[in-house]
């Protein structure tokens, strides 16, 4: 058994038992920013002390926590930052920041983060604008200091990723951004949903994109990447909502533990409470029996599979956690109208490599996202790295495992890898489709396949025959005319 099959089986254990794998601690509200989409209620008290730290650590670790995410408010700012990571370090907890970076302003400080243990780093980039991005946090110079953070960490063996949270003022500097981290090989998420402030105020949820610029952005993310297009999930009403106060959980800057980062509803208080007597009372209980048939206002069809349901956010903006906010509606419609249009069969420029010699650079395939049922045979889009493979299918095997004809820098590909099935070509502005002589045109793509394996074409080894042929022809007159006895008869 591979290690992801093993953690994908202890993660299943997990949540049966309720067993909080992942737990997120905000060390602190306070932040040297000012967000004009943050929904953090800036604290303005005392934060808790390292050793207060320690043992809301310590009762995580028992309780089989793994991962730890520090966070804030900005998390670097609490004095005792170094030690906290630290000590964390020292239970095996594998440890996660998320931070403006603000405060990374030497390759010191960076060695430090490496140093004390810190194993994964997740920083916020809004644009790879200056003006926008020191705009949307509220820092002059805050930009420069994120590049010049990028630099140091790049020096270090911590895992750094790149978060951008999409409002109206930076969705189209999406692909700058991605473009950015693809560059300085980072881990890039985004997200398009601005979260509701925690007091209710919901003054930041203008920012959030209209239903123009979504459609806009989702529809030139699948004209880049095909296989970003929208994916529904099947929803099982009697399944629970998520995973909250299951695998995951939350500790605010008070010591108070909550069912998870999103849900602000206090369950008990780590410092003066033991964590199995909190995770298994009423209260963390009523949240993980949720399910989705207590979702009061579902679509009830194709589009509740795009829906992003969260009761965290359904209390924060609707009051009510069994409530979907309209954004979060308008979101899943303009998903599955951007899916059913991309579905339909339409031409890709090709730029890349091919197992068929017929297609060209400077060809469009004219390719089907829809058809997933793909047999032997077929002539399939896979995007292997950053680039574009056709192959055409010789077998399928049991576990859904496909094999091409000849391989270029792999032996198999599974179905998840498919992008699309190709019905035909475009080249100088004619469209070739395998259509009603599609069976023509396919038996010729797959000899052309076939070639290359054999290291000739058909043309060639044929001429190769013709001059077989004709010297053997020429060798048998040659030698019936320097024979006597045949010279004789002829006379």
């Amino acid at each position: 058994m591979t290690d992801q099959k093993i953690f994908e089986s202890y993660k299943k254990k997990a949540e049966e038992k309720c067993i909080p794998l992942q737990a997120s601690l905000e060390l602190t509200s306070k932040c040297n920013h000012t967000c004009l989409h943050c929904y953090v209620d800036k604290n303005i008290g005392p934060d808790l002390s390292l050793e207060q730290w320690k043992v809301i650590l310590d009762k995580l670790r028992k309780a089989g926590t793994l991962y730890i995410i520090f966070l804030g408010g900005e998390a670097l700012i609490h004095p005792d930052f170094f030690k906290i990571v630290e000590y964390a370090h020292q239970l095996d907890f594998h440890t996660s920041l998320i931070t403006n970076a603000f405060l990374i302003e030497s390759q010191e400080y960076a060695n430090k983060l490496e140093k004390v243990g810190l194993n994964n780093i997740t920083i916020s980039l809004y644009s790879t604008k200056e003006k926008i991005h020191d705009e949307m946090t509220g820092m002059h110079g805050s930009y420069k200091r994120i590049i010049k953070a990028i630099e140091y960490l790049k020096n270090t063996k911590i895992n750094i990723g790149i978060n951008t949270l999409l409002t109206k003022n930076n969705i189209a500097d999406y692909f700058s951004v991605c473009e950015f981290a693809i560059n300085y090989k980072l881990d890039f998420n985004s997200d398009p949903v601005v979260t509701c402030d925690l007091l209710g105020k919901q003054c930041n949820l203008s920012l959030r994109p209209s239903k123009a610029q979504l459609e806009k952005h989702f529809k030139d993310k699948c004209n880049k990447w095909p296989e970003s297009i929208p994916k529904p999930s099947l929803v099982d009403l009697d399944a629970a909502i998520c995973n909250v106060a299951k695998t995951k959980c939350a500790v605010n800057y008070k010591g108070e533990l909550l069912p998870c980062v999103e849900i602000r509803e206090v369950v008990g208080n780590l410092l003066v409470e033991d964590f199995q007597s909190i995770w298994k009372s009423d209260r963390a209980n009523m949240w993980r029996l949720l399910k989705n048939k207590d979702i009061k206002n579902l679509f009830n069809d194709s589009i509740d599979g795009f829906l992003d349901v969260c009761p965290g956010m359904g209390l924060n903006e609707m009051h009510d956690a069994l409530m979907i906010p309209e954004y979060m509606k308008m979101l899943a419609q303009v998903q599955k109208k951007v899916r059913e249009e991309c579905l339909q069969s339409y031409s890709l420029p090709f730029k890349g490599l091919s197992m068929l010699p017929l297609l060209k650079d400077q060809d469009e395939v004219i390719v089907n996202f829809s058809k997933k049922d793909v047999e032997v045979g077929d002539i399939v889009l896979i995007r292997l790295d950053k680039e574009l493979v056709v192959h055409r299918l010789i077998q399928i095997g049991q576990r859904n495992i496909l094999k091409g004809d000849r391989s270029l820098h792999f032996d198999e590909i599974s179905l998840t890898d498919i992008l699309g099935t190709v019905e035909g070509l475009i080249r100088n502005q004619k469209e070739y489709r395998w259509g009603a002589r599609g069976h023509i045109i396919k038996k010729y793509i797959a000899y052309c396949s076939h070639k290359t394996q054999r290291g000739y074409p058909a043309a060639i080894r044929r001429f190769f025959y013709l001059i077989i042929f004709l010297l053997v022809q020429f060798s048998s007159l040659f030698f019936v005319s320097d024979n006597p006895s045949t010279n004789k008869n002829r006379i």
